[in-house]
């Protein structure tokens, strides 16, 4: 998100005052969802996207767990939101883990995730 200086809520005004049709934030469990909202609905702005991976890495088996569920509050907080794309992460290489190990625990842990967001009707990129 642009405006970084400024509180959630003026950015996301100031984002509308340049002209532009919508706005993105990262990570949404560090933000004021009301704050967002009311902005948000003030505005008349749409939310293009947030980062809607958390909890844990997919790249890594033992975390999976963790990112699958982070991925299902994401899409609830879309959801509320009425945003339909959240950008997924999967974490950094794991050392001592293959490649191939790591690449199946992120397919894995992708194909559980989409699960939640098809249910919700929103896109993972």
């Amino acid at each position: 998100m642009i405006f970084r200086e400024l509180p959630v809520a003026e950015r996301i005004k100031n984002v509308a005052a340049a002209g532009l049709p919508a706005f993105e934030f990262w990570s949404w469990q560090n933000k004021d969802l009301e704050e967002i909202l009311k902005a948000k609905e003030e505005t008349g702005l749409a939310v293009a996207t947030f980062i809607g991976s958390g909890g844990g890495a997919a790249v890594n088996p033992a975390e999976r767990k963790g990112f699958v569920k982070g991925v299902a509050d994401a899409v609830a907080v879309a959801r509320r939101l009425d945003c339909k794309r959240l950008i997924i992460t999967v974490g950094h290489e794991v050392p001592g883990l293959s490649r191939g190990e790591q690449h199946r625990s992120i397919v894995e842990g992708l194909s559980e995730a989409c699960k939640y967001a098809e249910d919700g009707g929103v896109y993972l990129l």
